[in-house]
Protein backbone atom coordinates (compact mmCIF):
# COMPACT_ATOMS: atom_id res chain seq x y z
CA UNK A 1 0.00 0.00 0.00
CA UNK A 2 2.87 2.34 0.84
CA UNK A 3 4.46 1.69 -2.56
CA UNK A 4 1.15 2.35 -4.33
CA UNK A 5 0.77 5.61 -2.42
CA UNK A 6 4.31 6.68 -3.37
CA UNK A 7 3.73 5.83 -7.04
CA UNK A 8 0.43 7.73 -7.04
CA UNK A 9 2.16 10.73 -5.51
CA UNK A 10 4.81 10.68 -8.27
CA UNK A 11 2.28 10.54 -11.13
CA UNK A 12 2.48 13.49 -13.53
CA UNK A 13 -0.70 15.14 -14.79
CA UNK A 14 -1.12 17.89 -17.43
CA UNK A 15 -0.81 21.35 -15.92
CA UNK A 16 -1.98 24.19 -18.22
CA UNK A 17 -0.32 27.58 -18.00
CA UNK A 18 -2.15 29.93 -15.68
CA UNK A 19 -3.71 33.17 -16.90
CA UNK A 20 -0.93 35.11 -15.20
CA UNK A 21 1.77 33.02 -16.88
CA UNK A 22 0.08 33.46 -20.26
CA UNK A 23 -0.19 37.21 -19.71
CA UNK A 24 3.43 37.48 -18.60
CA UNK A 25 4.61 35.47 -21.62
CA UNK A 26 2.55 37.62 -23.97
CA UNK A 27 3.93 40.86 -22.52
CA UNK A 28 7.48 39.52 -22.54
CA UNK A 29 7.13 38.33 -26.15
CA UNK A 30 5.73 41.66 -27.30
CA UNK A 31 8.58 43.54 -25.59
CA UNK A 32 11.38 41.28 -26.83
CA UNK A 33 10.06 41.11 -30.42
CA UNK A 34 11.15 44.69 -31.09
CA UNK A 35 13.78 45.17 -28.35
CA UNK A 36 17.27 46.56 -29.02
CA UNK A 37 16.37 47.97 -32.44
CA UNK A 38 17.74 51.19 -33.81
CA UNK A 39 14.90 53.76 -33.80
CA UNK A 40 13.75 55.38 -37.04
CA UNK A 41 15.17 58.91 -36.91
CA UNK A 42 14.87 59.93 -40.57
CA UNK A 43 12.91 59.03 -43.70
CA UNK A 44 13.50 55.39 -44.61
CA UNK A 45 14.97 54.68 -48.02
CA UNK A 46 14.76 51.43 -49.95
CA UNK A 47 18.12 50.10 -48.87
CA UNK A 48 17.57 51.07 -45.24
CA UNK A 49 14.25 49.20 -45.36
CA UNK A 50 16.11 46.18 -46.72
CA UNK A 51 18.81 46.55 -44.05
CA UNK A 52 16.21 46.67 -41.28
CA UNK A 53 14.48 43.60 -42.72
CA UNK A 54 17.76 41.67 -42.90
CA UNK A 55 18.71 42.60 -39.34
CA UNK A 56 15.37 42.63 -37.50
CA UNK A 57 12.79 40.59 -39.43
CA UNK A 58 11.81 37.72 -37.17
CA UNK A 59 11.42 35.16 -39.97
CA UNK A 60 14.93 35.96 -41.17
CA UNK A 61 16.21 35.61 -37.61
CA UNK A 62 14.53 32.20 -37.35
CA UNK A 63 16.39 30.99 -40.44
CA UNK A 64 19.62 32.43 -39.01
CA UNK A 65 19.01 30.60 -35.73
CA UNK A 66 18.34 27.36 -37.64
CA UNK A 67 21.67 27.73 -39.46
CA UNK A 68 23.50 28.33 -36.16
CA UNK A 69 21.73 25.32 -34.62
CA UNK A 70 22.95 23.05 -37.44
CA UNK A 71 26.51 24.31 -36.94
CA UNK A 72 26.30 23.53 -33.21
CA UNK A 73 24.97 20.06 -34.05
CA UNK A 74 27.92 19.59 -36.41
CA UNK A 75 30.29 20.41 -33.55
CA UNK A 76 28.55 17.77 -31.43
CA UNK A 77 28.89 15.25 -34.27
CA UNK A 78 32.63 15.95 -34.44
CA UNK A 79 32.93 15.40 -30.68
CA UNK A 80 31.19 12.02 -31.07
CA UNK A 81 34.22 10.75 -33.01
CA UNK A 82 36.47 11.04 -29.94
CA UNK A 83 37.17 8.02 -27.70
CA UNK A 84 35.38 7.55 -24.38
CA UNK A 85 37.33 8.51 -21.29
CA UNK A 86 35.37 7.51 -18.18
CA UNK A 87 36.39 8.10 -14.57
CA UNK A 88 34.70 5.93 -11.90
CA UNK A 89 34.84 6.30 -8.11
CA UNK A 90 33.18 3.64 -5.98
CA UNK A 91 32.82 3.56 -2.18
CA UNK A 92 31.32 0.68 -0.26
CA UNK A 93 31.00 -0.01 3.47
CA UNK A 94 29.35 -2.53 5.81
CA UNK A 95 28.88 -3.03 9.56
CA UNK A 96 30.88 -6.30 9.64
CA UNK A 97 33.54 -8.08 7.64
CA UNK A 98 32.90 -9.91 4.42
CA UNK A 99 34.22 -13.33 5.52
CA UNK A 100 33.79 -16.86 4.24
CA UNK A 101 35.03 -20.40 4.69
CA UNK A 102 35.51 -23.31 2.30
CA UNK A 103 34.01 -26.80 2.14
CA UNK A 104 35.64 -29.77 0.50
CA UNK A 105 33.68 -31.08 -2.49
CA UNK A 106 35.12 -34.53 -1.86
CA UNK A 107 34.59 -35.03 1.87
CA UNK A 108 31.99 -32.38 2.49
CA UNK A 109 33.97 -31.12 5.50
CA UNK A 110 34.95 -27.54 6.20
CA UNK A 111 38.49 -27.23 4.93
CA UNK A 112 39.23 -23.69 6.13
CA UNK A 113 38.18 -21.55 9.02
CA UNK A 114 36.22 -18.38 8.28
CA UNK A 115 38.44 -15.60 6.99
CA UNK A 116 38.25 -12.33 5.08
CA UNK A 117 40.28 -10.67 2.36
CA UNK A 118 38.42 -7.41 2.27
CA UNK A 119 38.24 -4.31 4.47
CA UNK A 120 34.90 -3.19 5.84
CA UNK A 121 35.23 0.13 3.97
CA UNK A 122 36.54 0.16 0.40
CA UNK A 123 37.33 2.83 -2.15
CA UNK A 124 37.86 1.83 -5.75
CA UNK A 125 38.51 4.07 -8.76
CA UNK A 126 39.54 3.70 -12.37
CA UNK A 127 40.15 5.85 -15.40
CA UNK A 128 39.07 3.90 -18.49
CA UNK A 129 39.82 4.77 -22.11
CA UNK A 130 37.86 2.94 -24.80
CA UNK A 131 37.32 3.51 -28.47
CA UNK A 132 34.91 1.53 -30.58
CA UNK A 133 36.40 1.57 -34.08
CA UNK A 134 33.04 0.82 -35.71
CA UNK A 135 31.37 3.66 -33.80
CA UNK A 136 34.19 5.97 -34.92
CA UNK A 137 33.53 5.10 -38.55
CA UNK A 138 29.80 5.64 -38.15
CA UNK A 139 30.39 8.91 -36.26
CA UNK A 140 32.60 10.13 -39.10
CA UNK A 141 29.82 9.43 -41.61
CA UNK A 142 27.23 11.12 -39.35
CA UNK A 143 29.49 14.14 -38.95
CA UNK A 144 29.70 14.50 -42.73
CA UNK A 145 25.92 14.26 -42.92
CA UNK A 146 25.62 16.91 -40.21
CA UNK A 147 27.96 19.12 -42.25
CA UNK A 148 25.64 18.77 -45.24
CA UNK A 149 22.66 19.55 -43.00
CA UNK A 150 24.42 22.75 -41.96
CA UNK A 151 24.94 23.64 -45.64
CA UNK A 152 21.24 22.95 -46.32
CA UNK A 153 20.29 25.27 -43.45
CA UNK A 154 22.53 27.97 -44.89
CA UNK A 155 20.89 27.61 -48.31
CA UNK A 156 17.47 27.87 -46.67
CA UNK A 157 18.59 31.05 -44.93
CA UNK A 158 19.90 32.39 -48.24
CA UNK A 159 16.58 31.65 -49.95
CA UNK A 160 14.65 33.28 -47.09
CA UNK A 161 16.77 36.44 -47.41
CA UNK A 162 16.21 36.50 -51.18
CA UNK A 163 12.46 36.23 -50.67
CA UNK A 164 12.47 38.82 -47.89
CA UNK A 165 14.42 41.43 -49.85
CA UNK A 166 12.22 40.89 -52.88
CA UNK A 167 9.09 41.39 -50.75
CA UNK A 168 10.59 44.56 -49.26
CA UNK A 169 11.38 45.91 -52.73
CA UNK A 170 7.85 45.32 -54.04
CA UNK A 171 6.12 46.61 -50.89
CA UNK A 172 8.36 49.66 -50.55
CA UNK A 173 7.32 51.05 -53.91
CA UNK A 174 3.64 50.50 -53.24
CA UNK A 175 4.03 52.27 -49.92
CA UNK A 176 5.93 55.08 -51.62
CA UNK A 177 3.13 55.52 -54.15
CA UNK A 178 0.58 55.51 -51.31
CA UNK A 179 2.52 58.10 -49.32
CA UNK A 180 2.90 60.32 -52.37
CA UNK A 181 -0.81 60.16 -53.23
CA UNK A 182 -2.24 60.29 -49.72
CA UNK A 183 -2.51 64.09 -49.51
CA UNK A 184 -3.80 64.39 -53.05
CA UNK A 185 -6.47 61.73 -52.47
CA UNK A 186 -7.48 63.37 -49.19
CA UNK A 187 -7.86 66.72 -50.99
CA UNK A 188 -9.97 65.11 -53.71
CA UNK A 189 -12.16 63.48 -51.06
CA UNK A 190 -12.86 66.90 -49.53
CA UNK A 191 -13.74 68.34 -52.94
CA UNK A 192 -16.08 65.43 -53.69
CA UNK A 193 -17.85 65.78 -50.34
CA UNK A 194 -18.21 69.53 -50.87
CA UNK A 195 -19.65 68.92 -54.35
CA UNK A 196 -22.11 66.38 -52.89
CA UNK A 197 -23.32 68.90 -50.31
CA UNK A 198 -23.69 71.52 -53.06
CA UNK A 199 -25.71 69.15 -55.25
CA UNK A 200 -27.99 68.19 -52.35
CA UNK A 201 -28.59 71.87 -51.54
CA UNK A 202 -29.38 72.64 -55.17
CA UNK A 203 -31.79 69.71 -55.26
CA UNK A 204 -33.59 70.95 -52.13
CA UNK A 205 -33.77 74.50 -53.45
CA UNK A 206 -34.97 73.32 -56.84
CA UNK A 207 -32.29 75.24 -58.73
CA UNK A 208 -31.51 72.17 -60.85
CA UNK A 209 -33.72 69.50 -62.35
CA UNK A 210 -34.13 66.31 -60.28
CA UNK A 211 -32.65 64.17 -63.08
CA UNK A 212 -29.61 66.45 -63.44
CA UNK A 213 -29.09 66.49 -59.64
CA UNK A 214 -29.34 62.70 -59.39
CA UNK A 215 -26.99 62.27 -62.35
CA UNK A 216 -24.40 64.52 -60.71
CA UNK A 217 -24.80 62.68 -57.38
CA UNK A 218 -24.28 59.35 -59.16
CA UNK A 219 -21.09 60.66 -60.75
CA UNK A 220 -19.84 61.90 -57.38
CA UNK A 221 -20.61 58.53 -55.73
CA UNK A 222 -18.75 56.75 -58.52
CA UNK A 223 -15.79 59.03 -57.87
CA UNK A 224 -15.95 58.19 -54.16
CA UNK A 225 -16.02 54.47 -54.91
CA UNK A 226 -12.98 54.83 -57.15
CA UNK A 227 -11.27 56.86 -54.44
CA UNK A 228 -11.94 54.19 -51.82
CA UNK A 229 -10.63 51.50 -54.19
CA UNK A 230 -7.37 53.37 -54.61
CA UNK A 231 -7.07 53.93 -50.87
CA UNK A 232 -7.75 50.26 -50.22
CA UNK A 233 -5.19 49.15 -52.80
CA UNK A 234 -2.48 51.44 -51.48
CA UNK A 235 -3.46 51.91 -47.84
CA UNK A 236 -2.08 48.67 -46.32
CA UNK A 237 1.29 48.82 -48.06
CA UNK A 238 2.90 51.07 -45.45
CA UNK A 239 1.80 48.76 -42.64
CA UNK A 240 3.24 45.84 -44.60
CA UNK A 241 6.64 47.48 -45.07
CA UNK A 242 6.66 48.35 -41.35
CA UNK A 243 5.97 44.69 -40.52
CA UNK A 244 8.77 43.53 -42.82
CA UNK A 245 11.17 45.90 -41.02
CA UNK A 246 9.81 44.60 -37.66
CA UNK A 247 8.92 48.09 -36.50
CA UNK A 248 6.69 48.29 -33.42
CA UNK A 249 3.01 48.64 -34.43
CA UNK A 250 1.96 52.24 -34.80
CA UNK A 251 5.48 53.56 -35.48
CA UNK A 252 5.26 56.80 -37.45
CA UNK A 253 7.80 57.02 -40.25
CA UNK A 254 8.18 58.43 -43.72
CA UNK A 255 9.72 56.95 -46.83
CA UNK A 256 12.57 58.46 -48.78
CA UNK A 257 12.96 58.01 -52.53
CA UNK A 258 16.44 59.53 -52.70
CA UNK A 259 18.73 57.30 -54.72
CA UNK A 260 16.17 54.52 -54.87
CA UNK A 261 15.43 54.01 -58.61
CA UNK A 262 17.33 51.05 -60.02
CA UNK A 263 19.21 50.82 -63.30
CA UNK A 264 17.13 48.54 -65.45
CA UNK A 265 18.55 46.39 -68.19
CA UNK A 266 17.35 47.38 -71.65
CA UNK A 267 18.06 43.93 -73.04
CA UNK A 268 18.27 40.63 -71.22
CA UNK A 269 20.83 37.93 -71.92
CA UNK A 270 19.66 34.83 -73.81
CA UNK A 271 17.28 32.60 -71.90
CA UNK A 272 19.70 29.68 -72.11
CA UNK A 273 22.42 31.66 -70.37
CA UNK A 274 20.07 32.69 -67.58
CA UNK A 275 18.77 29.14 -67.10
CA UNK A 276 22.29 27.74 -66.89
CA UNK A 277 23.21 30.40 -64.35
CA UNK A 278 20.08 29.64 -62.29
CA UNK A 279 20.77 25.90 -62.27
CA UNK A 280 24.15 26.65 -60.71
CA UNK A 281 23.05 29.32 -58.21
CA UNK A 282 19.54 28.47 -56.99
CA UNK A 283 19.42 27.41 -53.31
CA UNK A 284 16.84 24.70 -54.02
CA UNK A 285 19.17 22.75 -56.32
CA UNK A 286 22.06 23.12 -53.90
CA UNK A 287 19.83 21.72 -51.16
CA UNK A 288 18.92 18.83 -53.46
CA UNK A 289 22.62 18.13 -54.04
CA UNK A 290 23.37 18.08 -50.31
CA UNK A 291 20.34 15.86 -49.63
CA UNK A 292 21.57 13.41 -52.27
CA UNK A 293 25.02 13.38 -50.67
CA UNK A 294 23.45 12.68 -47.27
CA UNK A 295 21.61 9.72 -48.80
CA UNK A 296 24.82 8.37 -50.35
CA UNK A 297 26.54 8.54 -46.96
CA UNK A 298 23.60 6.72 -45.41
CA UNK A 299 24.46 3.85 -47.77
CA UNK A 300 28.05 3.97 -46.48
CA UNK A 301 26.78 3.87 -42.90
CA UNK A 302 24.63 0.82 -43.70
CA UNK A 303 27.70 -1.02 -44.99
CA UNK A 304 29.76 -0.07 -41.95
CA UNK A 305 27.07 -1.47 -39.67
CA UNK A 306 27.71 -4.93 -41.20
CA UNK A 307 31.25 -4.98 -39.79
CA UNK A 308 32.14 -6.25 -36.33
CA UNK A 309 32.87 -3.67 -33.69
CA UNK A 310 36.32 -3.77 -32.09
CA UNK A 311 36.84 -1.80 -28.89
CA UNK A 312 40.37 -1.43 -27.46
CA UNK A 313 40.37 -0.80 -23.69
CA UNK A 314 42.95 0.82 -21.45
CA UNK A 315 42.39 1.66 -17.79
CA UNK A 316 44.27 2.88 -14.74
CA UNK A 317 42.81 1.32 -11.56
CA UNK A 318 43.05 1.84 -7.80
CA UNK A 319 41.75 -0.28 -4.90
CA UNK A 320 42.09 0.80 -1.24
CA UNK A 321 41.69 -2.79 0.10
CA UNK A 322 44.57 -3.35 2.58
CA UNK A 323 44.57 -7.09 1.80
CA UNK A 324 45.31 -6.48 -1.88
CA UNK A 325 48.84 -7.21 -3.03
CA UNK A 326 48.78 -4.28 -5.49
CA UNK A 327 46.70 -1.19 -4.95
CA UNK A 328 47.40 0.40 -8.36
CA UNK A 329 47.57 -1.27 -11.73
CA UNK A 330 47.11 -0.67 -15.45
CA UNK A 331 44.83 -2.96 -17.45
CA UNK A 332 44.51 -3.34 -21.20
CA UNK A 333 42.24 -5.40 -23.36
CA UNK A 334 40.00 -5.51 -26.37
CA UNK A 335 36.44 -6.54 -27.07
CA UNK A 336 34.84 -7.54 -30.32
CA UNK A 337 31.11 -7.66 -31.02
CA UNK A 338 29.14 -8.42 -34.15
CA UNK A 339 25.42 -7.89 -34.55
CA UNK A 340 24.62 -10.69 -37.00
CA UNK A 341 21.03 -9.50 -37.44
CA UNK A 342 22.38 -6.53 -39.41
CA UNK A 343 23.35 -8.95 -42.18
CA UNK A 344 19.75 -10.08 -42.60
CA UNK A 345 18.29 -6.57 -42.41
CA UNK A 346 20.83 -4.98 -44.77
CA UNK A 347 19.08 -5.86 -48.09
CA UNK A 348 15.88 -4.15 -46.98
CA UNK A 349 17.73 -1.15 -45.62
CA UNK A 350 19.76 -0.87 -48.83
CA UNK A 351 16.56 -1.05 -50.89
CA UNK A 352 15.02 1.74 -48.79
CA UNK A 353 18.13 3.92 -49.22
CA UNK A 354 18.09 3.34 -52.99
CA UNK A 355 14.38 4.17 -53.14
CA UNK A 356 15.02 7.40 -51.23
CA UNK A 357 17.89 8.19 -53.61
CA UNK A 358 15.61 7.67 -56.63
CA UNK A 359 12.99 9.93 -55.02
CA UNK A 360 15.57 12.65 -54.35
CA UNK A 361 16.83 12.39 -57.91
CA UNK A 362 13.33 12.80 -59.35
CA UNK A 363 12.67 15.72 -57.02
CA UNK A 364 15.90 17.34 -58.20
CA UNK A 365 14.86 16.91 -61.84
CA UNK A 366 11.43 18.39 -61.10
CA UNK A 367 13.08 21.28 -59.24
CA UNK A 368 15.44 21.94 -62.14
CA UNK A 369 12.54 21.99 -64.58
CA UNK A 370 10.56 24.31 -62.29
CA UNK A 371 13.56 26.66 -62.00
CA UNK A 372 13.96 26.87 -65.76
CA UNK A 373 10.25 27.62 -66.07
CA UNK A 374 10.52 30.29 -63.37
CA UNK A 375 13.37 31.94 -65.22
CA UNK A 376 11.33 31.97 -68.41
CA UNK A 377 8.23 33.32 -66.62
CA UNK A 378 10.25 35.98 -64.81
CA UNK A 379 11.69 37.14 -68.16
CA UNK A 380 8.19 37.46 -69.59
CA UNK A 381 6.86 39.19 -66.46
CA UNK A 382 9.75 41.62 -66.55
CA UNK A 383 9.09 42.53 -70.18
CA UNK A 384 5.36 42.90 -69.54
CA UNK A 385 5.88 44.95 -66.37
CA UNK A 386 8.29 47.20 -68.25
CA UNK A 387 5.75 47.79 -71.01
CA UNK A 388 2.91 48.30 -68.50
CA UNK A 389 4.93 50.93 -66.64
CA UNK A 390 5.73 52.88 -69.80
CA UNK A 391 2.06 52.75 -70.83
CA UNK A 392 0.97 53.93 -67.36
CA UNK A 393 3.53 56.73 -67.57
CA UNK A 394 2.21 57.79 -70.98
CA UNK A 395 -1.37 57.68 -69.66
CA UNK A 396 -0.40 59.86 -66.70
CA UNK A 397 1.26 62.39 -68.99
CA UNK A 398 -1.84 62.53 -71.21
CA UNK A 399 -4.21 62.90 -68.24
CA UNK A 400 -2.01 65.67 -66.86
CA UNK A 401 -2.16 67.57 -70.16
CA UNK A 402 -5.93 67.09 -70.35
CA UNK A 403 -6.32 68.48 -66.82
CA UNK A 404 -4.27 71.51 -67.79
CA UNK A 405 -6.53 72.14 -70.78
CA UNK A 406 -9.71 71.61 -68.74
CA UNK A 407 -8.46 73.92 -65.99
CA UNK A 408 -8.09 76.66 -68.58
CA UNK A 409 -11.54 75.88 -69.94
CA UNK A 410 -13.04 75.97 -66.44
CA UNK A 411 -11.38 79.29 -65.74
CA UNK A 412 -12.94 80.59 -68.95
CA UNK A 413 -16.36 79.29 -67.85
CA UNK A 414 -16.79 76.86 -70.74
CA UNK A 415 -16.99 73.70 -68.58
CA UNK A 416 -18.42 73.05 -65.14
CA UNK A 417 -16.77 72.08 -61.90
CA UNK A 418 -17.99 68.48 -62.11
CA UNK A 419 -16.08 67.85 -65.31
CA UNK A 420 -12.92 69.31 -63.79
CA UNK A 421 -13.36 67.22 -60.64
CA UNK A 422 -13.78 64.06 -62.70
CA UNK A 423 -10.57 64.85 -64.57
CA UNK A 424 -8.71 65.46 -61.32
CA UNK A 425 -9.91 62.05 -60.21
CA UNK A 426 -8.77 60.47 -63.47
CA UNK A 427 -5.35 62.07 -63.02
CA UNK A 428 -5.12 60.73 -59.46
CA UNK A 429 -6.11 57.28 -60.69
CA UNK A 430 -3.52 57.49 -63.46
CA UNK A 431 -0.87 58.54 -60.97
CA UNK A 432 -1.81 55.63 -58.71
CA UNK A 433 -1.61 53.23 -61.64
CA UNK A 434 1.75 54.68 -62.53
CA UNK A 435 3.01 54.14 -58.97
CA UNK A 436 1.65 50.60 -58.84
CA UNK A 437 3.07 49.84 -62.28
CA UNK A 438 6.45 51.08 -61.17
CA UNK A 439 6.20 48.91 -58.05
CA UNK A 440 5.41 45.93 -60.31
CA UNK A 441 8.33 46.91 -62.53
CA UNK A 442 10.71 46.97 -59.55
CA UNK A 443 9.24 43.73 -58.25
CA UNK A 444 9.63 42.01 -61.62
CA UNK A 445 13.25 43.17 -61.84
CA UNK A 446 13.95 41.79 -58.36
CA UNK A 447 12.08 38.56 -59.14
CA UNK A 448 14.30 38.15 -62.18
CA UNK A 449 17.35 38.02 -59.91
CA UNK A 450 15.59 35.75 -57.41
CA UNK A 451 14.79 33.30 -60.21
CA UNK A 452 18.50 33.29 -61.10
CA UNK A 453 19.51 32.57 -57.50
CA UNK A 454 21.67 35.68 -57.49
CA UNK A 455 22.39 36.96 -54.00
CA UNK A 456 20.90 40.40 -54.75
CA UNK A 457 23.65 42.17 -52.93
CA UNK A 458 23.67 40.25 -49.62
CA UNK A 459 27.28 39.09 -49.92
CA UNK A 460 29.55 40.50 -47.25
CA UNK A 461 26.69 41.65 -44.99
CA UNK A 462 27.18 41.26 -41.25
CA UNK A 463 23.84 41.46 -39.40
CA UNK A 464 25.62 42.76 -36.29
CA UNK A 465 26.65 45.98 -38.06
CA UNK A 466 24.67 49.22 -37.64
CA UNK A 467 21.73 49.76 -39.97
CA UNK A 468 23.50 52.55 -41.86
CA UNK A 469 26.50 50.34 -42.68
CA UNK A 470 24.29 47.45 -43.83
CA UNK A 471 22.29 49.90 -45.94
CA UNK A 472 25.44 51.24 -47.61
CA UNK A 473 26.69 47.72 -48.34
CA UNK A 474 23.32 46.70 -49.79
CA UNK A 475 23.18 49.79 -52.01
CA UNK A 476 26.71 49.23 -53.29
CA UNK A 477 26.21 45.51 -53.92
CA UNK A 478 22.80 45.93 -55.52
CA UNK A 479 23.85 48.61 -57.99
CA UNK A 480 26.93 46.58 -58.83
CA UNK A 481 24.86 43.44 -59.34
CA UNK A 482 21.91 45.03 -61.15
CA UNK A 483 23.77 47.27 -63.56
CA UNK A 484 22.82 46.70 -67.20
CA UNK A 485 26.37 45.67 -68.05
CA UNK A 486 26.30 42.89 -65.47
CA UNK A 487 22.79 41.70 -66.29
CA UNK A 488 23.52 41.69 -69.99
CA UNK A 489 26.76 39.74 -69.64
CA UNK A 490 25.56 36.63 -67.80
CA UNK A 491 27.42 33.84 -69.58
CA UNK A 492 26.06 30.46 -70.53
CA UNK A 493 27.78 27.88 -68.36
CA UNK A 494 29.84 25.35 -70.26
CA UNK A 495 29.65 21.64 -69.45
CA UNK A 496 33.45 21.65 -69.40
Amino acid sequence: MLICALLAGCAVVPEPLSDRELRDRAIDGANRATANQEPVSKPVGLHEAMARAVKYNLNARIEQAEAVLKLRQLELSNMAQLPNLVADLDYSGRNNYDGSSSRSLITGLQSLESSTSSDRHLVKSDLRLSWNILDFGLSYVRANQAADQALIAEEKRRKAIHRLLQEVRATFWKAAAAEKLSRKLAGLDKKIRAAQLSEQAMEREGTSSPLMALTHQRELLELQIELQRLNRELGTSKAQIAALMNLPPGTDFKLSLAGAPASFADTLPPAGNMMSFALLQRPELRQAGYSSRINQREAEAALLELLPGITPLLSVDYDSNSFAYEHNWVAAGAKASWNLMKIFSYPRKDAAIQAEGDTLDKKALATAMAIMMQVQVSRLNYSQAKRSFYLAQDLYDVEKKILKQMSSAHAAGSIGGHSLLRQEMRLAAAEAKKGLSYADYESAFGTLFVSLGADIGIDGIDETQPIEQISITLAHNWYKMSSPSVVGSIPKLSSH
